[in-house]
């Protein structure tokens, strides 16, 4: 990964995540929403939690420009997570997904990202976006 560079490095993690996350819904909620009283942000977190957190901040380190790597990891798994969640809840539009994903693989850091490859991965399902309705003013009614 390293020598196609961190922004590429970055990148593959954010596919792979997510890949997951949507490839196989029934265990990321086993690994995310069964375990709450898992210890994790202490040294006391079982050792395979801060293998996989290591891997994060790992391909975040060389971007973090002069910030703290474990809290850009930190963000990095928040952003991750918070899309993945969202995403399946229906709650974020389905026609804009690649655009985020570009804005978590480089859009923070101001770079383009690599193209992305095709993995065979199921894209998230489509959930239809809850429009909210159009403010009306008093001079409609």
């Amino acid at each position: 990964m390293e020598r196609d560079g961190p922004v590429v490095a970055w990148s593959r993690v954010v596919q792979r995540y997510l890949d997951f996350a949507y490839a196989h819904p029934q265990v990321y909620d086993a690994m995310f929403l069964l375990t709450a009283e898992l210890p994790f942000g202490v040294p006391e977190g079982p050792p395979a939690l801060h293998a996989v957190f290591a891997e994060l901040r790992s391909a975040l380190t060389p971007l973090a420009a002069g910030r703290d790597p474990e809290a850009l990891a930190e963000v990095g798994w928040s952003v991750l997570h918070g899309m993945v969640m969202l995403t399946r809840g229906g709650r974020l539009r389905p026609d804009r997904q690649d655009q985020r994903e570009t804005l978590i693989m480089a859009g923070l850091f101001g770079t383009p990202p690599p193209a992305r490859p095709e993995t065979g991965v199921p894209s998230p399902p489509s959930v239809p976006y809850p429009r909210q309705p159009e403010p009306t003013t008093g001079e409609d009614a």
